[in-house]
C-alpha cells in the first residue's frame, strides 16, 4: 500500500512537472508560430490578387471577421497617396480527403468574383490530392480566363473533362475527391463573404 502511495505521487510531480514545461513551451513559440502564420497569409495574398505583386507599396488591413473568416481589404497605397483597392482575400477551411484544407480565396475589389486560390495547409494525399498545391495543374484554374473573372453568380462544379462553361472546373486526376473539397470550400464561403462586404463597405 505504501509503495502504491508512493508511486502515485512520482507520477502526480511528473504530470505536474512535464505539464508546466509544456505550457511555458507553447506560450513561448505560440507568438513566433501566429507570427509565421500570419507572415504565409501575407505573402500568400501578394500572389493570389492579380496586381498585388507589381504593387508599390502594398497594404493589407484586416477588416472585422466576417462570419468566422479573417478577410483582408487589399490595395496599394504609393507615395503620391492615391490609394487603388485591388481586392479582398479570405481564409476558409473545409474538409479534404486526408484532413482539413486551410485556404486562402482572393474576391476582385467588387467582391462579385473570384480572382485566385493559395492552399495555406493541407494533409492530401501526396501525389495526387496535394496537386491541389499546383500552379499549372489546379490553382490557375480560378485565376481570370481571358480577362474575366469567375463570377460568384452561381456554384462552381468539378467536371473530369475540360470544361466548357466558365463556372466549370476540371478535377485533378486522381484527385477527384480532393478538387471537389476545395470547390466546396469556395462555394460554402465566397458569396457569404462576398455579401458582407459589400454590405460594410
Amino acid at each position: 500500500m505504501i509503495n502504491f502511495i508512493k508511486q502515485s505521487a512520482l507520477v502526480l510531480v511528473l504530470a505536474v512537472v512535464f505539464g508546466s514545461g509544456l505550457a511555458l513551451m507553447y506560450a513561448g513559440t505560440n507568438p513566433l508560430y501566429l507570427a509565421n502564420q500570419e507572415k504565409a497569409t501575407l505573402d500568400s495574398i501578394a500572389k493570389t490578387i492579380p496586381g498585388a505583386d507589381t504593387a508599390q507599396n502594398l497594404q493589407t488591413s484586416e477588416v472585422e471577421s466576417i462570419e468566422e473568416y479573417r478577410v483582408y481589404r487589399v490595395f496599394d497605397s504609393p507615395e503620391d497617396g492615391k490609394e487603388t483597392l485591388l481586392g479582398w482575400a479570405y481564409v476558409a477551411k473545409g474538409k479534404g480527403f486526408g484532413g482539413d484544407i486551410k485556404l486562402l480565396v482572393g474576391l476582385n475589389a467588387q467582391a462579385d468574383a473570384l480572382v485566385g486560390i493559395d492552399v495555406l495547409e493541407d494533409v492530401e494525399t501526396p501525389g495526387f490530392g496535394n496537386y491541389i498545391n499546383d500552379e499549372e495543374r489546379w490553382k490557375s484554374k480560378f485565376r481570370p480566363r481571358d480577362g474575366k473573372a469567375l463570377s460568384l453568380d452561381r456554384n462552381l462544379v468539378v467536371i473530369k473533362t475540360t470544361p466548357k462553361k466558365p463556372y466549370q472546373i476540371q478535377a485533378i486526376t486522381g484527385a477527384t475527391i480532393s478538387s471537389k473539397a476545395v470547390v466546396a470550400i469556395i462555394n460554402d464561403t465566397a458569396g457569404k463573404v462576398a455579401a458582407q462586404i459589400k454590405q460594410e463597405d
